[in-house]
C-alpha cells in the first residue's frame, strides 16, 4: 500500500491589502497544478522572466528587484542522493542577496521561484515545500534591497491509500 495526494485544499493565508487579493486568489486557483508541475522537476517560468541556453547552461533574465536593470540568474531543483538532505531550490546570480534573504527568512524549504509581471511591478513568487504533499506559495514585491511580502497561499495534499495488486 501507498499513500497519494490525489487533490489539494487550497486557501489564501496572508494579503497585503484588498488590492492584492484578486491576484492572490488566482494563484490559489492554479497552484495544484504548478506545484504538480514542480513535483515532475520542472523549472517554472514567469511572465516577467526570460530563459536563455547557454551551451549546456540555461540562464534567466529579469528585473526582479525592480530597478530598471535586468539581472542573470541560474534557478534549478538540487536533489538529494541521501537521507540526510532534502530536495530544495539552487539560486545563484546577481542579486542573490534579496534573494536569499526572503529564502532565509522562511521555515519551510524553498523549492521554486519566478518572476511575474502583475499590476506594473514584478514579484517574487517562491513555493516552499511544507510537509509531503503541503506547499505555501508566498509572492513578494522588491524594491532594490527592501522587500515585502503581498501575498501567501497554502495548500494540503488530500491524501488516498492505493493498495498493490
Amino acid at each position: 500500500m501507498s499513500f497519494v495526494s490525489d487533490s489539494y485544499q487550497v486557501r489564501v493565508l496572508d494579503c497585503i491589502s484588498q488590492s492584492w487579493m484578486a491576484l492572490a486568489e488566482k494563484m490559489a486557483y492554479k497552484s495544484p497544478e504548478l506545484r504538480k508541475r514542480v513535483e515532475d522537476y520542472e523549472i517554472l517560468t514567469g511572465n516577467a522572466e526570460q530563459e536563455v541556453t547557454q551551451g549546456e547552461e540555461i540562464c534567466y533574465y529579469s528585473d526582479f528587484d525592480n530597478d530598471g536593470e535586468t539581472e542573470e540568474y541560474k534557478k534549478s531543483i538540487w536533489t538529494t542522493s541521501s537521507m540526510g538532505t532534502v530536495e530544495h531550490l539552487s539560486f545563484s546570480g546577481k542579486g542573490d542577496e534579496v534573494i536569499g534573504d526572503i529564502l532565509r527568512n522562511e521555515t519551510n524549504t524553498p523549492i521554486m521561484l519566478w518572476v511575474d509581471r502583475e499590476r506594473d511591478e514584478n514579484i517574487i513568487c517562491v513555493m516552499y515545500l511544507t510537509g509531503l504533499y503541503d506547499y505555501e506559495i508566498a509572492a513578494y514585491l522588491v524594491q532594490g534591497k527592501d522587500y515585502e511580502q503581498v501575498y501567501q497561499v497554502e495548500g494540503k495534499g488530500r491524501i488516498r491509500a492505493e493498495i498493490y495488486r
